[in-house]
């Protein structure tokens, strides 16, 4: 994975550990424009309550513990990290086990 111009606050991979975490998490019911038999309807559907707030924490104790799956350059004048994406969600589902309520 590479961020340019971003930070584990907006890296939306985390969400795929949010999945694969084992524990109870809230369920929510959201709703969204879908195509069912090729027309647009409004439907509602079961998901889990997703939250972001501790993805830069989680972040960062990812790039503490695993220094060396993160690598860190220049990208014209910006600045980019390469992060190992599978090492990153594996760390983040024991991470959220461990770390919220």
């Amino acid at each position: 994975m590479l961020f340019l111009g971003t930070t584990h606050a907006t890296n939306t991979s985390l969400h795929l550990a949010e999945y694969r975490a084992d524990r109870d998490p809230e369920r929510v019911t959201p709703a969204c424009a879908m195509l069912v038999d090729g027309e647009r309807e409004w439907v509602e559907f079961e998901d889990i309550a997703l939250k972001d707030s501790d993805f830069p924490d989680c972040g960062a104790a990812f790039e503490e513990r695993h220094p060396r799956a993160v690598e860190t350059g220049t990208v014209g004048v910006g600045s980019g990290k390469r992060l190992s994406q599978p090492t990153l969600v594996d760390f983040a589902v024991e991470w959220f086990e461990t770390n919220r309520a």
